[in-house]
C-alpha cells in the first residue's frame, strides 16, 4: 500500500511527501545521534501544475562533517548519486532542497544558520523558477519544512495538512 502523503503550500507551488520519507530522515539522525547530519533532497517537480513530491533524501556525503551542535555537507560523489537517481528515473527525480537534522531537546524550527543558508538556496533555485526547500528531522519523529521563494522572501515554515 502507499503511504500516507502530506502537503503544503509555498506561495503558488504545492510541496507533498510521504511518511516513508520522514522515517528515512528519522532512521539517517537516528544513526549519527548525537550528531548532527544531512545531505540532498530528491523530487519531481511538474511546473505547469507548480508541484513538487519529495520522493527521496540521500544520506550524507562521506566528507559531510557533523557534530553535536552543527552539520556541514560534503560534496563527495554528491553529483554522480544525483545523476544516477536521475538517470535511474528517465530524469524524474531530481534535487529539489536540503535536508539536515537537529540534536535531541532541540526545537525543529530554523536556526539563524538555517535561515542563511535557506536564502542561499532560494536564490540557487530561484533561477530554475523554483522554491527553496529545507526539511530538519527532530526528535520523536518531529519534522519542519521550511521555504524561500526568492532572495527577497524570508522564510517561511509549513506544517502538513
Amino acid at each position: 500500500p502507499a503511504a500516507p502523503v502530506s502537503a503544503v503550500r509555498c506561495g503558488d507551488w504545492a510541496i507533498t511527501y510521504d511518511t516513508t520519507l520522514i522515517e528515512s530522515l528519522g532512521a539517517m539522525r537516528r544513526d549519527v545521534l548525537p550528531n548532527e547530519t544531512g545531505g540532498v533532497l530528491l523530487g519531481i517537480v511538474d511546473r505547469t501544475r507548480k508541484s513538487i513530491h519529495i520522493a527521496h533524501a540521500l544520506p550524507p556525503p562521506d566528507d559531510s562533517v557533523g557534530s553535536p551542535t552543527a552539520f556541514k555537507r560534503g560534496v563527495l560523489d554528491l553529483a554522480a548519486q544525483v545523476n544516477a537517481a536521475s538517470a535511474a528515473t528517465q530524469h524524474q527525480l531530481r534535487y529539489v532542497g536540503e535536508w539536515h537534522s537537529h540534536p535531541d531537546r532541540t526545537p525543529v524550527s530554523p536556526s539563524a544558520t538555517d535561515c542563511v543558508q535557506l536564502l542561499w538556496l532560494g536564490r540557487e533555485l530561484a533561477v530554475e523558477g523554483l522554491p527553496g526547500i529545507m526539511m530538519i528531522a527532530g526528535q520523536d519523529g518531529r519534522y519542519t519544512i521550511a521555504f524561500a521563494v526568492d532572495a527577497g522572501t524570508v522564510p517561511k515554515t509549513g506544517q502538513p495538512s
